[in-house]
């Protein structure tokens, strides 16, 4: 039996475009496998264009699961052994597929676990550490507690919520349902082996380098080039010695 595994990605960026007065944006899902040597991966010809989303804006939290919903579909069916030809075995052999982590940035794994936002008074979409509210506002001024005392969901919680968020009769309910959980369905959770923010991976150029990198700028900027260039200088001598 062979065995496969897959990552997938989501992404939006500008398209080439024959008027440069054009400005053209779209998204793509696409696929990539961890079988192949890392400089083999993600070259064109071993990526999967899974589908386009429209132009203009980044799609919405319900948009994307409909873009999900025929991928999971499929994944779903290749995760069941199917027989699968190839040169070495012209007869078939049998081939069980499985998605190993999903890659994007920040916004984009939250639309995909399907979090409904921080208007909801949710920190973020991996834990359940609720924000406060002040006469009706959100306070983001609070400190927030330790990482290691945050109390993380799991996909055990969430496919309770999933299941019962599926079940309600009308979009009251619903409504009612997403302000007490804060979340949706999401397509992910319907593979049976995926656990959707354990197996998530954010790209660090996308979204922890731009954030980060500016950030350090300021910090340094406000604490003096000179004085920080010395000491990384010190360390650097320190760790040549040692």
């Amino acid at each position: 039996m062979m065995s496969c595994s897959m990552n997938y990605g989501i992404n939006w960026g500008t398209r080439f475009c024959e008027l440069p007065c054009l400005i053209c944006s779209c998204g793509a899902i696409y696929l990539s496998t961890n079988n192949l040597p890392r400089e083999e991966g993600l070259k064109q010809e071993n990526v999967i264009l899974v589908g386009l989303m429209p132009d203009g804006s980044e799609s919405n939290t319900t948009d994307i699961m409909s873009y999900l919903d025929p991928l999971i579909d499929k994944l779903i069916e290749l995760y069941s052994e199917i027989p699968v030809a190839i040169d070495a075995y012209p007869n078939g052999n049998t081939s069980n597929t499985i998605l190993l982590f999903e890659a994007y940035d920040i916004f984009a794994c939250r639309k995909a676990s399907d979090f409904l936002g921080h208007g909801c008074a949710f920190a973020c979409n991996t834990c359940k550490t609720k924000l406060n509210m002040d006469d009706g506002c959100l306070n983001f001024s609070d400190k927030f507690q330790s990482f290691e005392g945050c109390k993380l969901r799991t996909r055990k919680s969430n496919v309770e919520v999933m299941l019962r968020w599926n079940n309600v009769n009308s979009s009251l309910e619903g409504r009612l349902l997403e302000q007490e959980d804060r979340y949706r369905f999401a397509e992910l959770h319907c593979l049976p082996y995926f656990g959707v923010f354990r197996h998530s991976v954010v790209g660090p150029i996308h979204s922890l380098l731009i954030g980060i990198r500016k950030w350090m700028a300021y910090v340094w900027k406000k604490k003096k080039f000179n004085s920080l260039q010395v000491n990384i200088q010190q360390k650097n001598q320190y760790t040549f010695k040692t």
